[in-house]
């Protein structure tokens, strides 16, 4: 086994590399995880400091499916539990060009969801502030997959995303509702009229936004949503004490997305 160079930089500095190196080449792996076909080389101690979920996983309070004694496979979004990986052991996200798949909104969203699930906070703040930067209300395409992902893939309680896209969808409903994507949005999602609606308050006439909404909605063959009742606090604070939310929308199981594991 090569051991990695010696450094003369910082302490932490040193600590990276060795870490990035470690993964790279499998040095002192005690466990493999394999997601989507593809074997990660990881060390159970990177993994349990970091992530509550892990250290749970790892000391068996919950029933994972083993191949071998320290082989592990796991059934998460491969793409995104790479990156996860990446994390933990740079502590930064994977550079990606414009071009790259990762560079898009709903990777964010999608990468907020694995960090989640495994309760990483700095990466799941991290997917957050990516979300902020790369989305842009007038690539309506890519706007409108984010936006289909945070409800796909987040629980109703969590509101980051959320508090991230609806102002862009209310500072800008009159464009949108120019648009055919995001009209199909609206009907394939109900409820998200209501979330607008409830944000555009059409009593003061100087909101035009709220009044193009509001006839766009009349005009449409869809009935006005009910609201969706809103969680209370006690109601927040127990999705994690293994209640049954499968009827929730967003919700995907105990190990699915948007679901954390501890």
């Amino acid at each position: 086994m090569s051991a990695p160079k010696s450094s003369k930089q910082a302490p932490t500095s040193a600590l990276n590399l060795s870490l990035k190196h470690f993964l790279a080449s499998g040095t002192y792996s005690d466990l493999t995880l394999v997601c989507g076909g593809k074997e990660f080389c990881v060390h159970k101690i990177i993994l349990d400091a970091q992530s509550p979920v892990f250290h749970k996983l790892l000391n068996g309070s919950f029933k994972i499916q083993e191949t071998g004694k320290s082989r592990i496979e796991v059934h998460d979004d491969p793409e995104a539990f790479e990156v996860l990986i990446h994390y933990l052991y740079n502590f930064t996200l994977p550079e990606s060009t414009s071009s790259d798949s990762r560079s898009k909104p709903a990777f964010a969203v999608r990468l907020y969801a694995i960090a989640d699930k495994y309760n990483v906070e700095p990466l799941r703040d991290m997917a957050a502030q990516r979300l902020r930067k790369t989305v842009d209300v007038y690539a309506v395409p890519t706007f409108v997959e984010a936006i289909r992902m945070v409800d796909e893939l987040t629980p109703p309680s969590d509101k980051t995303l959320w508090k991230i896209v609806l102002p862009l969808m209310t500072g800008n409903i009159t464009f949108l509702l120019g648009d055919r994507d995001f009209k199909d949005l609206l009907q394939d999602m109900p409820q998200l009229m209501y979330e607008l609606l409830a944000h555009l308050d059409p009593r003061y006439p100087e909101n035009s936004e709220a009044a193009n909404l509001q006839a766009a909605l009349q005009a449409s063959s869809i009935p006005f949503p009910r609201p969706r009742a809103a969680f209370s606090e006690d109601e927040a604070d127990s999705l994690d004490d293994g209640d049954d939310l499968s009827h929730f929308p967003g919700y995907h199981g105990t190990f699915g997305a948007g679901r954390r594991l501890g």
